[in-house]
Parts: C-alpha cells; sequence; structure tokens
C-alpha cells in the first residue's frame, strides 16, 4: 500500500496539470475539476442512507442500468448516488433520471470528504474499476463492497500480482464480487479474493437492451459501421472498405472511433485513399449519394449507429486491445465481424465462432471478402439470429439481485 501511495505522490501534479488543461481547453469545467478532489458535491436532500454506485464510463453505465432499476424497485431505503469517470457517462445517468457526479480520485483526502459529506453506507463498483485506497477507507467505515460484472485480464492480474500484497489486502476487503466468467474469477481467487465473497457468474453486458428502434433492413444493408476503433485499426479497415467498395459501389461506412480526438487523424487516413467523409461534430448530414464514410467523432450515440447499420465491425479486435462488447450490435440485430483479439471478452467470441455466427478476420482482404459474403439482406438477416442465439445462454441475473440484496440490507 505504500508503494501505491507514493506513486499516487508522484503523479499527483501531472494528473492536476492535465485536469486543469482538459478545463482550459472547455472538454470539462472547473466543477468537474473540483469534484475529481473531493472539493465539490451534488447536493442530496433526503437523509436516506446512500448508496455509492460507480460505473466508469458508458458502456458501464448502460450494462449497470438493469441492476440500478432493481435497486431502486426493491430497496427504497437507500439514496443511489451514481458516479462515473466521464463526463459523458455522468451527462447520461443524468438523462436516465439518476443523481450523479464525477467520482473522487484515489487519494485518501479526496476519498474521506466525499464519504463523509455524503455519508455513504455501500459501495457498489462496475467491471474493473478497482481502487486500493477507496476499498481501504470504505472498509474501514464498514461498508460493504461489492464488484459486478468483475473482470481482469491476464495482463492486468500480472501487473497486480507484481504488488502482492498490496493485491491480497484490497481483494480481501471485498465483500463480494460476482465475476464476468471464469478465468477472471480465477484470478481474483489467486490476487486474494475470499471464497465466501464469490457470487455467480454473469456478464452484464448480456442485459443490455436497444433504447431505439432499428431501421427497416432493406434501408441499413448498405452500410456497416466499425465501432470503438483504436489506433491503427482504421487503415485494416479503410484498406477493407476499399477492396469491398470495387465490388459493392453502394457500402457505406461509418466510423465511431474509441477517442473521438482521434478524428483529424483518421480524416486524413480517409481522405488519403480517395474516400469522402463527414464527420458528426460537423452538424452537415451524411449524405449517402455524397459520402463515403460519416465518421462519428462523438459521445454517447452508439445507439445510433447500430440502429442504422446491418454490419457491425468490432473494433478493438484488429490490434492487441483486447476488443468490446458483441451485446450491443446483437440487441440491434447487426451481424458481426471481428478481428482475432478479442481476450475482453473470449467466452462470447468463442460462442459465437463455435456457433459459425462470426468469423475472426485478420486483415484488410480477408475483411473484404468477408464483408462482401455478407452483402445480401438475407445472409445478414441469418447471421444477425446466428449472433442472438449464441449470446442468448441463461443468465443468473434474479439470483445475483437476491444476493447483492441480502449484502446490501444486512444491518441495515
Amino acid at each position: 500500500m505504500l508503494i501505491y501511495r507514493i506513486l499516487l505522490s508522484i503523479l499527483f501534479l501531472p494528473i492536476l496539470f492535465m485536469l486543469i488543461l482538459r478545463s482550459l481547453r472547455g472538454e470539462e469545467n472547473w466543477t468537474h475539476l473540483k469534484q475529481r478532489f473531493g472539493l465539490d458535491f451534488l447536493e442530496i436532500e433526503d437523509e436516506k442512507p446512500v448508496l455509492w454506485f460507480h460505473a466508469a464510463s458508458n458502456g458501464e453505465l448502460k450494462s449497470a442500468v438493469p441492476v440500478i432499476e432493481n435497486l431502486i424497485k426493491s430497496y427504497s431505503g437507500i439514496t443511489l448516488l451514481i458516479t462515473s469517470n466521464t463526463v459523458s457517462a455522468t451527462h447520461l445517468a443524468k438523462d436516465l433520471g439518476f443523481k450523479a457526479q464525477l467520482a473522487p480520485l484515489d487519494y485518501r483526502w479526496a476519498l474521506k470528504r466525499f464519504c463523509i459529506k455524503h455519508q455513504v453506507t455501500r459501495h457498489i463498483l462496475m467491471e474493473s474499476e478497482i481502487w486500493p485506497n477507496r476499498i481501504k477507507f470504505l472498509h474501514y467505515r464498514k461498508a460493504p463492497i461489492l464488484i459486478l460484472g468483475a473482470r481482469i485480464s491476464a495482463k492486468s492480474a500480472r501487473s497486480w500480482s507484481w504488488l502482492k500484497p498490496l493485491a491480497e489486502t484490497t481483494f480481501h476487503k471485498i465483500s463480494f464480487l460476482s465475476a464476468q466468467d471464469k478465468s477472471s474469477l480465477d484470478r481474483f481467487e489467486k490476487l486474494g479474493l475470499n471464497a465466501a465473497s464469490i457470487g455467480p457468474l454473469l456478464n452484464l453486458k448480456s442485459l443490455f437492451r436497444a433504447s431505439r428502434p432499428s431501421q427497416p433492413r432493406n434501408k441499413r444493408a448498405n452500410v456497416c459501421v466499425a465501432v470503438s476503433t483504436h489506433l491503427g485499426e482504421e487503415e485494416i479497415l479503410l484498406d477493407a472498405f476499399l477492396i469491398a467498395k470495387k465490388t459493392w459501389p453502394n457500402l457505406r461506412m461509418i466510423i465511431a472511433p474509441r477517442h473521438p480526438k482521434r478524428s483529424k487523424q483518421i480524416g486524413l487516413l480517409i481522405t488519403s485513399r480517395g474516400l469522402t467523409f463527414v464527420t458528426r461534430s460537423s452538424g452537415k448530414p451524411f449524405v449517402r449519394e455524397h459520402h463515403d464514410i460519416l465518421l462519428a467523432d462523438s459521445l454517447g450515440e452508439m445507439d445510433l449507429w447500430y440502429a442504422q447499420c446491418g454490419i457491425c465491425i468490432i473494433g478493438g479486435t484488429f490490434g492487441e486491445y483486447g476488443g468490446h462488447t458483441p451485446y450491443e450490435p446483437s440487441a440491434y440485430g447487426c451481424a458481426i465481424l471481428h478481428g482475432a483479439h478479442v481476450d475482453n471478452f473470449r467466452h462470447e467470441f468463442n460462442q459465437l465462432t463455435k456457433s459459425k455466427a462470426t468469423v475472426a478476420c485478420r486483415e484488410a482482404q480477408e475483411l473484404a471478402t468477408t464483408l462482401l459474403a455478407m452483402k445480401a439482406t438475407s445472409v445478414q438477416e441469418i447471421h444477425a439470429d446466428l449472433v442472438k442465439n449464441a449470446l442468448s445462454a441463461v443468465t443468473e441475473f434474479e439470483q445475483l439481485m437476491d444476493d447483492v440484496l441480502d449484502i446490501l440490507t444486512t444491518d441495515s
């Protein structure tokens, strides 16, 4: 723990400088800066005990909606306060009608101010948001700490193992953990998780529900979306698009990068290949007769892009990023294509491959060939159904929520 705190202290000034810079650029404001350091708080009027629910960003928050709704319905004795690491996720939480603000950073003094101000008595974390100081402080306050949809990659587990005493003291304090998959659970146990704290396996992303109707199949058959793309992946996607377009001239693509701030760089890649595009941020319409590509340089609009496309290419799978969720495009009836790097959703992609619902494409020519094989509307529909069936494994959501409520209501 001492080494971790020393590292945090060393990083304080660089983090502060970065956040001030973001505020000066207008990416965040001064209230956001103060919230991150426990210096500004959302005002909560009622006197009920506060359940602090943390989801890092939009994806985790969307996955958590069924849990949050169940808690509100089944556990009226608490006030739910949602935090996130991004401004867009905070806005999303507020749009959904929840009390929300940015989470304090993992500094003891920031956490202390936040927890005392809000009188936090319980805490739920989503997925991989495991912060040692936060867990230690809440454990000291005798607040139960639950992690839902917990996941940890082999790489992250190795990093934790380098600080074995920190890992053991951190994971030993967790009251309840429901892992996404067996591999993650095994890693958590090796890092110090108590057997008594283990809950049912459940990937909460499997509960994702479409929030808008999809366009009719014939209207979206000629559009594919590449979602959550990372540095180095757009070149592969654009080269595949160019190859496929020679045979399929009506094909259009939406590129939604994981980090929209890379849009200028991606725009240069597009124009260097002689393709035309429009950005979402320009406010100009995407006219298929005039534009080859829509560059979706915005946040929080993935539902809009899924609903317009017949095929979804999942980013993070063509570079060593581990891949992103297949559940969201599946909910919108998209056929799915992906690369070979799927460690973040290994179980799901194994199921998809076994069911012949998807094909792993390793380079541009292979991706182009697979795209062309899905040109027909009927083929897209067949593959979308195969994807949906492969991902429709029975979940243990009801059992999970029973366990969660048992822990939250103990001694309350």
